[in-house]
Order: structure tokens, then sequence, then C-alpha cells
């Protein structure tokens, strides 16, 4: 009888483990979305759905007003009327603020959010982002911009036990702009090959290599008074392509967003050039020719840069693409986990042929008064995927 009541016991503790552990996962599993049930803004109505994987909310839609309904407060002040609006509008700013899109995205391809800020405390840091990565209000990565004294900075920031990851790993990048009462500032994160862009009004200031993006997906302010946020975009690659297969090629946006011609004739190629720059030395007012695809364009390709840099990760040369009378410099963007500002940055772009430039010739450029000392480790890889022949 004393075996048979062990027996029994060592049963009945066994299932209130697994019960325990079965618990603990699924809780687990599900924090980022029922940890939040208690915080939505206040309206009636579900967020648009276009297509398979696509979220978006817009100010053309008539029930913008209800579009907020599952939407989860995490901090802060939140509105509605209009738009989307943050910041008590009284003159006081409040710290951080920042509300989660419960839309579920695999194969993230872009976040794009549109917004003004109406007013501001320009003595303070003010600044609104791009929320992803979202696990929990102390887990999660942001995009954006930082206003501070008018000038307007990007940066990545990763929250980690609801702190900040210190600085020097995700540094502040000057845009060069200024902030101007009413202007309206259109931010897209564009997501590739684990490679994130950061576009502000279609230029891209900076990147990072990510290999985990998973989670939800929202909005984030912090300091300024009064804001609209007038529309946000969830993009992902298992969309559907909308081309209704009788054309010839196909549009689609790139990192820049800009939009390429991909023709039907264009040939799949596999071409990678490694250019190995230290201790050399590139003339003022010079260039070098480092790749020729001629008599083809480069319909899709791109490079990977370390070049020599300055404190704020602008590279000391230029790359130049087109063809050979028609050349134009091309934006590279950081990759800040792997530079070292003030000495060697890393940066990435992409090789793109679009219906207003054909690319064929790249050249590395030294625009300055200046002649530019190569370190040791400079250097470039130049990959080429597909090809077309020259029209």
């Amino acid at each position: 009888m004393v075996s048979r009541n062990i027996l029994i016991l060592l049963l009945l503790t066994a299932t209130l483990l697994y019960s325990t552990q079965y618990f603990l996962f699924e809780t687990f599993a599900q924090r980022s979305i029922a940890n939040l049930e208690n915080n939505t803004v206040t309206s009636n109505s579900t967020i648009n759905e276009e297509g398979s994987g696509s979220s978006i909310i817009s100010p053309s839609n008539p029930d913008l007003q209800n579009n907020f309904n599952n939407w989860n407060v995490i901090s802060g002040i939140w509105n509605y009327s209009s738009y989307l609006e943050g910041g008590t509008g009284n003159g006081t700013s409040p710290v951080d603020n920042t509300i989660i899109n419960p839309t579920i995205v695999e194969n993230l391809s872009s976040i794009t959010t549109a917004f003004r800020i109406n007013e501001m405390d320009t003595n303070l840091t003010n600044y609104a982002n791009i929320v992803y990565s979202f696990i929990d209000p102390e887990t999660y990565k942001k995009a954006g911009i930082y206003v501070i004294n008018d000038d307007i900075f990007v940066r990545f920031a990763e929250i980690e036990n609801g702190s900040v990851v210190p600085e020097p790993l995700h540094p502040y990048i000057s845009t060069g702009l200024k902030w101007k009462v009413g202007n309206t500032f259109n931010l897209t994160l564009d997501f590739q090959d684990n490679i994130q862009s950061l576009i502000l009004n279609g230029t891209q200031y900076a990147g990072k290599i990510d290999y985990n993006v998973d989670g939800l997906t929202g909005l984030n302010y912090g300091r300024i008074i009064d804001m609209d946020f007038f529309n946000f975009a969830i993009q992902s690659m298992n969309a559907p392509n909308q081309n209704n297969g009788n054309e010839q090629s196909m549009n689609v946006p790139n990192q820049n967003n800009e939009t390429k011609s991909v023709a039907s004739e264009s040939l799949v190629v596999s071409d990678s050039q490694s250019i190995m720059l230290g201790e050399k030395s590139l003339p003022s007012n010079s260039f070098i020719p480092i790749y020729d695809s001629s008599p083809y364009k480069i319909v899709e390709g791109h490079i990977a840069a370390k070049l020599p840099c300055s404190e704020d990760n602008a590279a000391d040369v230029q790359i130049v693409m087109g063809q050979i009378n028609e050349m134009e410099v091309f934006n590279l963007v950081p990759v800040t986990e792997s530079s070292d500002p003030g000495s060697l940055c890393h940066y990435v772009t992409d090789i793109i042929s679009t219906n207003e430039r054909t690319i064929t010739d790249i050249a590395i450029q030294n625009n300055s008064t200046e002649d530019v000392e190569f370190p040791s480790t400079s250097s470039l890889i130049i990959s080429v995927n597909k090809i077309a022949e020259l029209s």
C-alpha cells in the first residue's frame, strides 16, 4: 500500500510539473501581446489590411479615426482627432511614449510612417521613432530622428532590461537637415538580408546588421510637446506580387526608395570583385575606376566598403556610378556596429539601374582639395547579381 501511494504521489508531481512548464512556456511565447491587452486606444474598429503580410493605416481611409482600436499604449500620451496625436499640447513634454501595433508580420520588408512635429522645447533632445522587435516594454528596438538644437540626427537604439544600449554602439548620425515648425518627415526602416537601412525623406542615412528582428512593431516619441502621425505601413516579403503578368518588367522599390526596372531579359550572374586599397592614395579631384560592365548594364548588385571616415561617419571619398559620361554620387549607408568613426567606417549601398539611370561604370572619387590616404585594411567588395543588354 505504501508503494502504491508513493507511485500515485510521483505521478501527481510529474503532472503538476508538466502543467507548470507548459504554462510558463505559453506565457513567455505570448507575452508580446497578452501583457498589453488592457492598454488600447479607445476606438471601435480594426486596422485595414491590404493583401497578405501588409498592414496599413492611411489618412486616405475615411475610417482612420477608428483604426487604432487594437493598438496598445505602452507608455505616455496618445490621442486621436484627425491624426494619431502625441504630446500634451499644453507646454509640457512627456519623456517617453510608445504605442504598439498588435499585427504580427513575418519576414518584414519595410516599416513606414509619416509625422509632423508642431511644438517642442529645442533645449531638450526630442525624438520620434519606428519601434520594431518589440518583446515587452523593457526589450525592443527603435530607429528614427533625434532633434538637438533644431539639428536633425538619425539613430538606431536597442532597449535591453529597460535601458538603452550604450551610445557608441549606435551613434547619432547627422543628416544636415534642420527642424522647422510644420515640416513633414517620411521615415522608412528597410529590411534586406539582415541589413536594416534607415531612410528619411527618401535618403538613406544609417544602416546596421541585425540577425533578429522578430517581435511587434509600433511608434515612439519623446519630449515633444505636440506632434501628429499620419500613417503607418508594414510590408512583408510574403506580400503577393501585384504585377498582372502582361508587362515586360516589374517595378520594385529599392533601399534608395527608387523604382528599379527589372527587365524580363535580364541575366542572373554571380560576379564578385574584391579591391584592396590599403597603403594607397587618391589625389585631390581625381578618381579610380573600379568596375565596368559594358556592353551590359548592372540591373542589380551591391557594394560593401571599408573606407576612411570622419567622426560623424562621413566617408572621405565618394562612390560614383552611372555611364562614363553621366556619373553621380551614391549615398553610402554606414553600418555602425562595424565602424570606427574618425578612422575606418563600414558602408553598404545597392547598385540598381532604374528607368531614369543606367549603371555600367563604378568609380571612387576624391572631390576634396587634399589627397586621401587609405589605411591598411581599406577595401571594397562589388557583387553583381543581374545584368541586361544596353537598350
